[in-house]
């Protein structure tokens, strides 16, 4: 009896688990259905049923034009799957890239330019992306099975876009790159200058850096100027307007309205300023400069048994002409034979063209201030940092130097130059400096105080820290010691050679320095500063001159020194 009811329980057990259970499909019409990947049956009508043991399985549905559906399943009972095939679409993608990814959902698809994309329709947004390039997010609306045509233009990152208002040519770094509209990259970061030039309408410029790289566009708009037309005589000179330089006469130059300080400048003329006011209604203008020569002649009387220095630097012997620019310089001269004579004077930009100088005559007296101070002694009168030159026979004299409200009593000697402090101070002295650019920048004690000289500064006496900066990036620095009430002249000298052009035409033989040249005409570079140019017929001198070259050189005619 126990027997019986064992086996009655192991019949009905092994029964239970080989029992089959009912998966009831709920699909379209002729979609295929696969269980565990393997297919199974077309679904002829819109609901199949299927018997499958309990366990779990991976059921697909899918049909053409549609997108497959998928889901999981425990079988342990009777089941119902409910299939919604969603219609797919198809996207033909066009770009400016070959190749790029499109991501929806959690679908990460690489795609060819040209190639097309099979998507359900309910995607509403997908994303375009390639590295270095801004995303694209592009929108949908979908029908089913239609193909849509889709054109993607990615941006590279730091794309700039620049418009203005007409269109203008654009400048980016002083190179003409194209007309606005116009696009290009920029890095981030760096400085960039920005021009946009139009006839008839002032030159807009800008300075931009960009700080992420998020494509940009900048808007201008530019204004409209007055046509200004500038002339000089001589030509060719550089024209600058409320500080800017425009370019060189002659020329149309498009300016605003209102106030205008116009500066004609030319290397060996004095430069002329103007300042104008010009009313918005003015559509034209013309202006007329003449410019004079920029040339300072110094004449030497009774220079016998003399020694020459300019700006602390040795010249020559027994010279009768020195031709300068018109920038300031301090010329010393020493005797031979004499060591009481010392004479120094301070050329400035207020004397005359010509000076007519007589070192054993004149006893000059120098006045030092920072600041232009007007200084009477006697009649004569001159501002600081300047010379008054006296004409004595005595062997000392004593002088009152008048200036502000102030007056210094001091005994000048014959012959020898002496030098007043306009201070209170009794613990100071004084520097001049000089270099052999008219470019460099001067410093003194980590100062800025002057570009390519410093005239009779005055400074506490001790040890100072002189600093020079030359074009090309190069600096130089010295200590110098000033005494009490000591005025130092100094030249820092640097390799600096210059373009001279000489016409001979009457081929006299020249030396230059005491070189002989012998040819017409001459192309030499010869150093900043001043050179001793002899003319010579045989052996009778013709003349003798000493020339200072700046930095811009210079240009000799022989022929009108004759």
């Amino acid at each position: 009896m126990k027997t019986s009811k064992f086996s009655l329980i192991f019949f009905l057990t092994l029964t239970i688990l080989s029992f089959s259970f009912q998966l009831t499909i709920n699909a379209p019409k002729g979609a295929l259905v696969y269980v565990n990947n393997q297919y199974i049956l077309t679904m002829k009508n819109s609901q199949e049923t299927l018997s499958l043991s309990k366990g779990n399985y991976e059921i697909t549905i899918s049909k053409f034009g549609y997108m497959d559906y998928k889901t999981s399943i425990s079988l342990n009972s009777d089941k119902i799957v409910t299939a919604e095939l969603i219609p797919i679409a198809s996207i033909e993608f066009h770009s400016n890239l070959d190749k790029f990814y499109v991501t929806f959902g959690e679908n990460k698809i690489s795609i060819y330019n040209g190639e097309i994309l099979k998507i359900p329709i309910n995607i509403k947004q997908i994303i375009a992306s390639t590295e270095n390039y801004k995303p694209q997010t592009i929108n949908l609306e979908l029908n089913p099975f239609e193909t849509k045509k889709i054109y993607i233009d990615f941006i590279p990152n730091g794309m700039v876009t620049f418009e203005s208002t007409p269109t203008a040519n654009l400048y980016i770094n002083n190179t003409f790159v194209g007309e606005t509209p116009y696009s290009t990259i920029l890095s981030l970061n760096s400085t960039y200058n920005i021009k946009l030039k139009k006839d008839g309408y002032l030159t807009f410029e800008k300075n931009i850096s960009l700080k992420n790289d998020e494509p940009i566009k900048l808007q201008y708009e530019l204004k409209k100027g007055i046509k200004l037309y500038i002339d000089s005589s001589p030509q060719n000179a550089l024209v600058t307007i409320n500080g800017k330089k425009m370019g060189y006469t002659p020329n149309t130059f498009t300016v605003p309205s209102g106030s205008l300080k116009i500066i004609l400048s030319k290397i060996g003329y004095i430069s002329k300023e103007l300042s104008i006011n010009l009313d918005k209604s003015l559509e034209k203008k013309q202006l007329f400069f003449e410019l004079y020569e920029n040339n300072r002649i110094i004449r030497f009387q009774d220079s016998e048994n003399l020694d020459f220095y300019l700006d602390g630097k040795y010249i020559g012997e027994n010279v009768e002409y020195l031709e300068l620019d018109g920038m300031p310089h301090i010329i010393e001269i020493v005797s031979k034979n004499n060591e009481n004579i010392f004479f120094r004077y301070i050329i400035n930009k207020d004397l005359p063209k010509e000076i007519i100088l007589n070192p054993r005559l004149s006893t000059s007296v120098e006045v030092l201030s920072n600041k232009k101070i007007l200084t009477y002694i006697g009649d004569k009168y001159a501002f600081a940092p300047s010379t008054i030159l006296i004409n004595t026979m005595q062997n000392t004299k004593t002088l009152d130097v008048y200036y502000l409200n102030s007056k210094k009593s001091t005994t000048l000697r014959k012959n020898r130059s002496q030098t007043i402090f306009l201070t209170n101070s009794d613990n100071v002295g004084a520097v001049s400096l000089f270099t052999s650019s008219s470019y460099a920048l001067i410093y003194i004690d980590g100062k800025y105080i002057n570009k390519g000289y410093v005239l009779g500064h005055v400074l506490n006496n001790g040890v100072h820290n002189v600093t020079f900066k030359f074009a090309d990036g190069k600096t130089y620095n010295i200590n110098i010691n000033i005494n009490n009430f000591e005025h130092k002249v100094i030249f820092f000298s640097k390799a600096n050679l210059v373009p001279v052009k000489i016409i001979n035409t009457k081929s006299f033989d020249i030396y230059i320095d005491d070189i002989k040249y012998t040819a017409s005409e001459l192309d030499l570079r010869l150093e900043y500063g001043v050179h001793k140019i002899s003319v010579y017929n045989g052996e009778r001198k013709i003349t003798e001159r000493y020339i200072y070259l700046t930095d811009e050189g210079k240009y000799i005619n022989l022929d009108n020194w004759y």
